[in-house]
């Protein structure tokens, strides 16, 4: 797959990492975001928002976007008419993990820095230990829409090149004609 295969699944990218982002609080028709406020990239996430982020599992999300989206590739999928679903699943999720493990704290500190810009510390802690039954579960609700497109900007670059990645990865195991 070329760059410009990856370059124009973005659009799809973008759509599912907003929806994946309100993984934890779920479909909730009718929440109306506010306008994304910009998160600087290089500021360091606080260890709450951390914290919130990985007990949450709101970073799983990252591996789930890649497998989903590597997969649907023009590459990924003449490979498997090629070489069989066996054997490309096989590299395929290794190249998968391989990637999470290069970029997945990125990723985690994308997310941490978006929830920890807009609750405090102890908000976060009363998310992640008592889900939909904290005070401000309504709240975070309304907000996912917003930390959808917040992920979005923050994380386009960093899926593409992960994506890239995943499928070059892949393609790599396998004999091209002509080699």
């Amino acid at each position: 797959m070329g760059q410009g295969s990856a370059k124009r699944r973005i659009g799809s990218l973008a759509l599912a990492a907003g929806l994946a982002v309100g993984a934890l609080v779920g479909g909730t028709p009718g929440c109306i975001a506010a306008e994304p406020v910009p998160v600087a990239d290089t500021a360091a996430p606080s260890a709450a928002a951390l914290e919130f982020v990985r007990r949450t599992g709101l970073n799983n999300n990252f591996v789930q976007l890649l497998a989903k989206f590597g997969a649907m590739t023009r590459t990924v999928q003449s490979l498997i008419g090629k070489f069989g679903l066996e054997a490309v699943t096989e590299v395929f999720r290794a190249q998968v993990n391989q990637t999470v493990g290069k970029y997945g704290d990125e990723w985690t500190a994308n997310l941490a820095r978006i929830y920890g810009a807009e609750f405090t510390a102890e908000e976060l802690d009363s998310l992640a230990t008592q889900r939909n039954d904290s005070p401000h579960f309504a709240r975070m609700v309304a907000f996912r829409d917003t930390a959808g497109k917040r992920m979005r900007a923050a994380s386009n670059d960093l899926m593409e090149k992960a994506l890239f990645e995943v499928v070059k990865g892949t393609a790599e195991h396998f004999p091209t004609p002509g080699k």
